[in-house]
């Protein structure tokens, strides 16, 4: 579970708080620390656990009101969403999103993350337009902070064509994975497995299209050669690739990026 990047500078917070506090803070991170680690050995309940203990001591002692107490929130409902927990992972991120909107403020890569994360559980639930409207405000944040040209922006292009493919809106989910493409090519290179994935999603949405058949097999050509030299033939994002070109799988079919 990633860090807030939002965290304050703890060493300048430390020799201003008491020692009472800096301690209450030692601990709250020493429970943070023993939650990743479980969350990693997949103790998902036991990682909830440490959390909450880590946000207990938060509160108290930095207030509910801090980017640190958010990022916790953040960390729980990681946690909440790998288990499936959709319910409670929302209101974990809501009050993520709401503490940091208050703190860092509304144009900030933590609270653009946190509008993409909310985004993808409502994705899961197949509440299209809420996770299209959440995808749209991480992308509105995402270009004015970080620019139109990162890899971030990028990936958040690449989640809303997922949306658009799946309510069968392939203009729109095709233009997405453009933009998307352009930005990867420029940003990571156009070797990298990531472009590959992209311009194989583009294949297969093109594959779908009267018309433009001849150009969706030529996208997954050449992303499938990308993706064998990058990751070797039995990889499963080159299969995929060799499926879709020899039709056995049907082209709505989607490689999940890692």
């Amino acid at each position: 579970v990633p860090a807030s990047k939002a965290t304050a500078d703890r060493k300048t917070r430390r020799q201003r708080a008491p020692q009472s506090d800096a301690t209450a803070e030692a601990e709250a991170v020493a429970h943070s620390e023993r939650a990743r680690a479980l969350f990693s050995q997949k103790k998902h309940q036991e990682a909830l656990q440490q959390f909450a203990l880590a946000l207990a001591i938060q509160r108290r002692t930095l207030g509910e009101h801090h980017p640190d107490t958010a990022g916790t929130y953040n960390n729980m409902a990681v946690v909440c969403k790998s288990q499936g927990l959709d319910t409670q992972a929302l209101e974990y991120y809501s009050k993520a999103l709401a503490i940091q909107r208050a703190t860092v403020g509304e144009n900030h890569p933590d609270t653009a993350l946190t509008y993409n994360n909310m985004a993808v559980v409502y994705r899961r639930q197949r509440a299209h337009d809420q996770a299209l409207a959440h995808y749209e405000r991480a992308l509105s944040i995402q270009r004015t902070v970080l620019g139109e040209e990162h890899a971030e922006t990028a990936l958040t292009y690449r989640n809303m064509a997922e949306v658009y493919r799946t309510q069968q809106q392939t203009e729109q989910a095709l233009d997405c994975l453009q933009r998307a493409l352009a930005i990867r090519e420029k940003v990571l290179g156009p070797e990298h497995t990531d472009t590959a994935l992209t311009l194989a999603h583009m294949g297969g949405l093109l594959l779908m299209q009267r018309g433009t058949q001849d150009a969706g097999r030529a996208h997954l050509q050449r992303a499938r050669d990308q993706l064998c030299t990058a990751l070797g033939p039995d990889h499963v994002h080159t299969r995929w690739c060799d499926q879709q070109l020899t039709g056995r799988v049907p082209s709505t079919a989607v490689c999940a990026e890692d």
